[in-house]
């Protein structure tokens, strides 16, 4: 007995799944992307926060800013995230937030994620800075 094109199914279900597949992978794949951007940037606040802590109470790694730079890109090599050294500034005895006496770190690089293109529309560079107080010079 023969069934006409239009009432066989079989292979509707293959078919569908060619048509939702690329939405589900650009969506899984988006997740991944945005998640691991969240990560970097994470690693990077918490990079020049304890560099901003080291410098501001003059501990010895931190003594002179190449010292402190190279303080910065230790910890983000830890974390798996290489960079040069000029991706970081340091600057002491400065105004921030209003206060005065405080000493900052700065970081800036091009954040190149899973496709090595960065997410131009949500991050593509990737900025963190943190203050503490100078209490080495008090």
């Amino acid at each position: 007995m023969k069934t006409s094109l239009r009432q066989d199914a079989t292979g509707a279900a293959t078919v569908e799944f060619a048509l939702v597949a690329p939405l589900l992978l650009a969506f899984i794949f988006g997740i991944m992307e945005a998640a691991l951007a969240l990560w970097t940037w994470q690693v990077a606040q918490e990079t020049v926060y304890a560099t901003a802590r080291c410098v501001a109470i003059d501990d010895v790694q931190c003594n002179s800013d190449a010292k402190a730079r190279q303080f910065s890109v230790n910890r983000m090599e830890a974390a798996g995230i290489t960079m040069p050294t000029s991706a970081f500034r340091i600057e002491r005895n400065v105004t921030c937030n209003g206060m005065n006496k405080m000493d900052r770190v700065i970081v800036t690089f091009p954040y190149r994620g899973l496709s090595g293109v960065g997410l131009p529309l949500i991050l593509d560079t990737v900025n963190s800075d943190a203050c503490m107080p100078d209490i080495s010079s008090s």
